[in-house]
């Protein structure tokens, strides 16, 4: 487990030896989210979720860059639940970074927590959402932050381009021209649309995309429109053509056309290298049960697993154990590399002689504040070859080398 201390020790937006002063913020801006039950009616069905403030989503926080935000929120649901603010560089207050038993426990029925942090050099749009189980699928909300009053936004006009990407994750591009976006899970993106078209009604599809092989999953398509001002109502549109969902040079093109805006602060020496697999992990059934518990390949049951090491949720938050000392709820011996080596692009689950069995613990990698970190990350085929979309809670990164294999 490296996010939640490397959010903690780690920043690459400072690089003094000496901790900065806590920001303080241009303007405070209050929230309250009340966490709560409620009932929603689509396609003629009737369902119970969990939602804020009587909204699905739920509001939008609003602020300037360098606003410092205060957001109460009161459980009145029967659940247990956490905020996570994606994408919001912590800096000084990974204590409101939101993932339970990581940064924070959970807030309980009946109880509240007041999150306060700083948007420290950031503009853009990111999301927050529920971090504790299944909740984040209707608990979130967009976060929108302005530049500073008086800062343009660093892109022309758009004139002859159809679609132009500008930002993603709040961060902003070099203006790509495309058809089609890629998102992956949580990813946000700005995108300026010129409205040059005939007058009418244009369709918007959305479709999932899957990399892995064979595993079921939901293949539905969505579809929104596009209408220009004086349409005729009801008007035919044409669909829009969607990629094979295994498309992976569609997804190819657009991820390899990303670029930032601004790379001079780049790293030039490097002081902590990792190595890390990510994949999942097929290991030897020890059930006394194996009929109902190893459904797995081969007669295993299956385990995700980072450098062959499955994690562990503690029942205290790691980072209020790490700064009190509490002994017992977590280890600072994640390693720098797989514990195992094999071919990780075309190993065999846990076949002979290869072992991919996973090890179980709550380890954690401690890094000083300021450090300067490169982080490989090797994903693995040991069951299917698939995509594994990587978040770094509190930080923007840079992608010096990305290969992928079609």
């Amino acid at each position: 487990m490296i996010l939640c201390l490397l959010s903690l020790m780690m920043s690459f937006a400072y690089t003094a030896l000496s901790v900065p002063n806590w920001p303080g913020g241009r303007t405070t801006r209050f929230y309250d989210f009340k966490v709560h039950t409620m009932t929603v009616n689509k396609l003629c069905n009737t369902k119970e979720i969990v939602a804020v403030n009587n909204m699905y989503p739920g509001p939008v926080v609003y602020a300037q860059q360098g606003d410092r935000i205060i957001v109460k929120v009161t459980n009145e649901s029967p659940y247990n639940v956490t905020i996570h603010w994606h994408g919001v560089r912590q800096i000084l207050s990974c204590w409101f970074d939101g993932p339970s038993y990581i940064t924070q426990c959970p807030i309980q029925p009946g109880q509240s927590f007041t999150y306060e942090f700083t948007l420290v050099r950031q503009k853009g749009t990111f999301f927050w959402h529920a971090h504790v189980s299944w909740l984040r699928g209707t608990v979130y909300g967009a976060i929108v932050v302005y530049p500073k009053t008086g800062v343009p936004y660093p892109f022309p006009y758009p004139y002859e381009e159809h679609i132009v990407i500008l930002e993603a994750d709040a961060e902003y591009t070099k203006p790509f021209t495309t058809d089609r976006l890629m998102l992956g899970p949580g990813q946000t993106m700005i995108v300026l649309v010129t409205a040059d078209q005939p007058i009418g009604k244009y369709s918007m599809a959305m479709g999932p995309y899957m990399s892995a092989q064979g595993p079921p999953f939901q293949n539905i398509s969505a579809i929104a429109y596009f209408q220009y001002l004086g349409a005729v109502p009801n008007s035919i549109s044409l669909p829009a053509r969607l990629p094979n969902f295994n498309d992976n040079l569609a997804v190819k093109t657009v991820m390899d056309g990303l670029r930032g805006l601004n790379t001079s602060n780049v790293p030039k020496e490097i002081d902590t290298n990792l190595f890390v697999t990510i994949g999942v992990n097929v290991n030897k059934c020890r059930s006394k049960t194996p009929q109902q518990n190893c459904q797995g390949i081969n007669n295993g049951t299956m385990a995700a697993s980072m450098n062959n090491i499955s994690f562990i949720k503690p029942t205290v938050s790691v980072l209020e154990a790490y700064y009190k000392g509490i002994e017992g709820f977590f280890t600072e011996d994640f390693p720098e590399a797989p514990l195992r080596f094999y071919d990780f692009v075309n190993g065999a689950p846990n076949n002979a002689p290869v072992d991919t069995n996973s090890m179980n613990g709550t380890r954690t990698k401690v890094v000083e504040y300021g450090t300067r970190v490169q982080i490989i990350l090797q994903d693995t085929g040991t069951i299917s070859t698939e995509n594994h979309p990587i978040h770094l809670h509190g930080y923007s990164f840079y992608v010096g080398i990305w290969h992928r294999r079609l």
